[in-house]
């Protein structure tokens, strides 16, 4: 049963490498970039709830971050597909 499972996450993992390498690269730059932002925010809200977080002045620039990352996926979906449809 372990190798089922095992080759099933092989597989997914393989399509899944397979998709996000075809998309354009500022678009897989930006959600890169996304990824950071949004998990610098999740850490920032979760340490807030503690008291032990980052200090606010640290939240502008962390929703910055995530709000650059979407501008930037954006870009490269919209470059991306001028690209596709010239050929």
């Amino acid at each position: 049963m372990v190798s089922v499972t095992g080759g099933l996450a092989r597989r997914v993992f393989r399509r899944l490498g397979r998709e996000v390498g075809s998309w354009p690269p500022l678009m897989r730059i930006g959600l890169g970039v996304f990824a950071v932002g949004g998990s610098a925010d999740v850490a920032y809200h979760a340490g807030v709830q503690t008291g032990w977080g980052i200090p606010a002045a640290s939240a502008f620039w962390v929703h910055l971050i995530t709000l650059v990352g979407m501008v930037v996926t954006m870009l490269g979906v919209l470059i991306g597909g001028r690209w596709k449809r010239r050929t």
